[in-house]
């Protein structure tokens, strides 16, 4: 009897040690706080850590057959099991940063019993890797992995072609990363789902034909990246799931595969810091249809739209700093783009532009307008301004030269409900009219036109003292009355 009431006891107990240890709660505790730096917590956690590894220990000496599997049925796969959870939670402790040799990290990471079900690891400064590609396909229901800082070879597909369940791969700092050519590839990642490559000096290519399921690609300061590449023979390999693409700081990259790629459902393009790039991949306007937004930013060498223009779903379209595009912004065709909704420019263009918009450049399908960092713009164009009947909030900043916008007023964007002004040292005034439905104006950093905003003593406050928010250097007036509660971040973009 006593034995029975011992043993529902500490069966009673070992199961309440087992709900709190594998608790999301307690888990999340530990991810969270790996990286603090206060001494004295730091000392807590790993007393804790090696308290916890002692609670395990004694799970497995009194835990009987029976107690395991009605942890099992308690605990399922779904809340993460308790082994499996701090299995993966200590090796991320307590494998970032050590400096053990290969087969002490290896052993660190995969050699705990039950191990094939950890769904989640980052691997830090592995010293070695030529072991690694054997024991990671032992990873059987990993999903998601991270690399960083590997210091030799790396090969890529080795080892992980067989982690059928991966669905997001990270690869930082690895200097040696080795990705096989198209006629090499003889199998491809079938679950993959995300890929971000960062940092990976050797990388220059990389075959869409070895992600057939991909849905977002992350390419990232790789200073030797050229270029994204089609295996030979397919004109049009679709990649059917890409929704979003990334290249970022990649210096080298200065073409996109002949001919283009076709990628039916991707909605985001993202381009910026590829100094040498020439041109956007072609037939955009067929084989991307459902682009909604293009992000092109420090892209000098970039000089036109491909033939053919941009899709016709496009509704945000983002241009900074790429001289050569805007010197030819006669050509750029947005009128043809019936969705087009969001429009910003920045930077200055090859040409000396002191006038902007021209007339007929902008569609009148636009609801919001940025305009900034346009060192010579002058003026703001009332016939490339006035058809833009649809326009809702426009903010121009960073124009050191501008000295006036339309002498004629705004009252023609009848839809216009919130203006910003920032950082345009030479603008003294507004027009006479403003827009009739303007609901939020802010100036910053505006000395001439603050000065004659000033409340009641500025010559500008007739103007604008009808407005409900007014905003002038994180100063707020509300002089008028309005119904209900207003969020800033309807008006202020």
């Amino acid at each position: 009897m006593a034995a029975k009431v011992g043993e529902a006891f500490l069966g009673a107990a070992v199961g309440k040690l087992v709900d709190c240890l594998a608790s999301e709660e307690f888990i999340n505790f530990f991810r969270e706080n790996k990286q603090t730096t206060d001494s004295a917590v730091r000392r807590w956690l790993d007393e804790l850590k090696d308290a916890v590894y002692h609670a395990e220990d004694l799970v497995d000496e009194i835990a009987t057959m029976a107690l395991r599997r009605k942890v099992e049925a308690e605990y399922p796969r779904g809340k993460k099991r308790f082994r499996d959870s701090l299995i993966s939670t200590w090796n991320w402790l307590v494998g970032r940063g050590t400096n053990s040799n290969c087969e002490e990290s290896h052993g660190l990471l995969l050699e705990g019993q039950g191990v094939s079900s950890v769904e989640k690891l980052e691997i830090s400064e592995l010293i070695c890797s030529e072991e690694f590609a054997s024991e990671l396909v032992t990873l059987t229901n990993l999903k998601e992995l991270t690399i960083r800082q590997c210091e030799r070879h790396l090969s890529f597909p080795e080892g992980m072609m067989g982690l059928n369940h991966l669905k997001e791969l990270s690869v930082w700092l690895c200097s040696v990363l080795a990705v096989p050519l198209s006629k090499e590839m003889n199998h491809c990642y079938m679950s993959l789902e995300r890929l971000d490559l960062f940092e990976c000096e050797s990388l220059k290519s990389l075959p869409l034909g070895l992600f057939p399921k991909l849905r977002f690609l992350n390419i990232g300061e790789c200073k030797n990246f050229e270029t994204l590449l089609i295996p030979d023979g397919i004109e049009h390999q679709s990649l059917t799931l890409l929704e979003r693409l990334d290249i970022q700081y990649c210096s080298d990259m200065f073409f996109f595969p002949r001919g283009g790629f076709s990628a039916p459902n991707l909605s985001d393009l993202w381009l910026s810091g590829c100094k040498k790039l020439k041109a956007l991949p072609e037939q955009m306007h067929t084989l991307l249809p459902s682009l909604r937004s293009l992000d092109l930013w420090g892209c000098p060498e970039i000089e036109s739209f491909p033939e053919g223009g941009l899709p016709s779903n496009l509704i945000r379209l983002e241009i900074s700093n790429c001289k050569k595009l805007v010197g030819c912004r006669r050509d750029w065709g947005l009128q043809t783009l019936p969705s087009l909704a969001n429009f910003v420019l920045i930077g200055e263009s090859e040409d000396v532009l002191e006038s902007f918009p021209e007339e007929g450049l902008l569609p009148s399908t636009l609801t919001i307008l940025r305009i900034a960092d346009l060192p010579n713009l002058k003026s703001l164009n009332k016939r490339g301004l006035q058809h833009l009947g649809s326009l809702k909030t426009m903010k121009i900043e960073n124009c050191p030269r501008l000295q006036s916008l339309p002498e004629e007023g705004l009252q023609f964007l009848g839809s216009l409900k919130s203006m910003d002004i920032r950082n345009c040292q030479q603008l003294q005034s507004l027009p006479k009219g403003l827009p009739p439905n303007l609901f939020g104006l802010q100036i910053v950093d505006c000395p001439l036109l603050k000065a004659s905003c000033r409340r009641e003593e500025g010559t500008d406050w007739h103007k604008i003292a009808h407005v409900p928010l007014i905003n002038i250097d994180g100063e707020a007036i509300f002089d008028q009355p309005y119904l209900g509660r207003v969020d800033p971040k309807d008006f202020w973009i």
